[in-house]
């Protein structure tokens, strides 16, 4: 069953991403090249951008619910001035990858974004997730274009000149 998330809930996500996004999470990547920053875990960093989402799009964030357990969640924004749905983040906890649960889970999304007036879909996923490029290809999505992430250690970089 797919039905919105309670405020209580939240810390569930973060369980849920921390133990299912590290191949789709470029915070994860940051980690394995620079190591933690300032000693946090990239799951902690990116769990401070799922509450930022649920903070500001309370009404887009969606847990698919299995046996009386939250097996994955998705969370959305809509952008009414220029007609575009987002989905920010997509996550599946690995017991139920498989099952059919993130599919159901966007295309829940996508109706919502239809009904409320939306003419474009938006997601962003890294170039070798091939499980979820081929999803959302599947679903319908086309490339639009390729965004690199670029990253700099400060740390022991003189920047005066």
């Amino acid at each position: 069953m797919i039905r919105l998330c309670k405020k209580e809930e939240y810390v569930t996500l973060v369980e849920i991403l921390r133990d299912s996004f590290a191949v789709g999470s470029i915070d994860k990547r940051i980690e394995d090249k620079f190591g933690k920053v300032i000693g946090f875990d990239w799951w902690e960093r990116k769990a401070v951008d799922i509450m930022r989402e649920v903070e500001h799009y309370p009404t887009g964030v969606y847990v698919m619910e299995f046996e009386k357990k939250i097996a994955g969640f998705i969370t959305t924004s809509m952008d009414k001035r220029f007609s575009v749905g987002k989905v920010h983040t997509l996550a599946i906890h690995p017991d139920y990858q498989g099952a059919g649960f993130g599919t159901r889970l966007l295309k829940h999304s996508l109706k919502l974004f239809k009904t409320n007036g939306m003419k474009i879909a938006r997601i962003e996923v890294l170039e070798d997730n091939p499980k979820a490029y081929e999803l959302y290809k599947k679903l319908g999505f086309d490339e639009a274009g390729k965004q690199v992430h670029l990253v700099m250690d400060l740390g022991d970089r003189g920047l005066d000149g």
